[in-house]
């Protein structure tokens, strides 16, 4: 694929707009009018199918960084079952939405922490180091 071909693709995939993706690449107005038989090749349609692919990873990841600072901030609650009694003495259970526990939102923020790099891990050194022994004389 050359760099004119992956042009076209990158533009088709903001715009959607196949005519104008080839026009805006620099192919010519007949061409472009033609546009199917160029995004029907194979190398194309798997080019544009990765990168779209890629950006709803990217828009997922984003979802998941989002739902850890709510947590973090206590903004997202958690439901819980409650067994309990009804007037008849039948077990029933019902559900009760209650803030993250302190243990979750810290579990979040330690994770935001790893994803922007700050919270490192400590590392145990491995390295053996000679000891050396001198004997006074």
């Amino acid at each position: 694929m050359n760099i004119k071909q992956k042009k076209a693709a990158d533009l088709f995939i903001e715009s959607g707009d196949g005519y104008s993706a080839l026009i805006g690449a620099g192919y010519s107005e007949r061409y472009a009018r033609a546009y199917d038989s160029f995004f029907g090749k194979t190398e194309i349609r798997d080019y544009i199918g990765k990168k779209l692919m890629e950006k709803s990873c990217m828009n997922e990841s984003d979802e998941v960084i989002q739902y850890l600072f709510r947590v973090m901030r206590g903004e997202e609650k958690e439901t819980e079952l409650v067994k309990g009694k009804n007037e008849k003495g039948e077990i029933v259970y019902d559900s009760v939405e209650s803030p993250m526990s302190g243990t979750l939102r810290m579990k979040a923020a330690e994770l935001l922490c790893k994803r922007y790099g700050l919270y490192k891990e400590k590392t145990e050194n491995t390295r053996d180091t000679p000891v050396v022994i001198r004997e006074d004389m």
